[in-house]
């Protein structure tokens, strides 16, 4: 004796698994999305990658300004001398950094030279990036009365 189904009529047991019974529209459909959803990820990861490239990149010239800007100022404070300003760039950005001083008694100007940073390895992506700063200084001066 057969149980009647859910819906009230009688299952007929292994017929109803066979792939006939599907149609066969669902035997054309096996294994279908699977190229476009590789493409789709390889897609969005590159993507991704270049996003992280970017942030990397804009985080690495904002720390080279932050560099450039406070030797600077440490220097145009200590009279112009360049001595604890290249101590400061060489312990914040290591020894591959460079940099270009030019003194006055008015300003100090540095030129700051570093390899970019390479999150990616692309060979597009080499070279150096450059920031230049320049601090006035400002002071009393003291003229000889007339």
């Amino acid at each position: 004796m057969r149980r009647p189904s859910i819906g009230g009529a009688a299952s007929s047991g292994a017929a109803d698994r066979s792939p006939a019974a599907h149609g066969a529209a669902n035997r054309d459909e096996t294994g279908a999305g699977l190229l476009a959803t590789m493409l789709g990820l390889m897609f969005f990861v590159s993507f991704l990658l270049v996003g992280l490239q970017m942030a990397a990149d804009l985080y690495w010239q904002s720390q080279m300004r932050l560099v450039a800007f406070d030797a600077a100022r440490v220097a145009a404070e200590a009279g112009g001398s360049q001595g604890q300003g290249n101590v400061l760039v060489a312990g914040l950005l290591g020894q591959h950094a460079r940099t270009a001083w030019t003194s006055s008694p008015d300003e100090v100007r540095l030129t700051l030279t570093a390899p970019r940073s390479r999150l990616l390895v692309a060979p597009w992506r080499s070279g150096e990036h450059t920031v230049a700063v320049t601090v006035h200084r400002e002071g009393f001066r003291l003229r000889a009365a007339p």
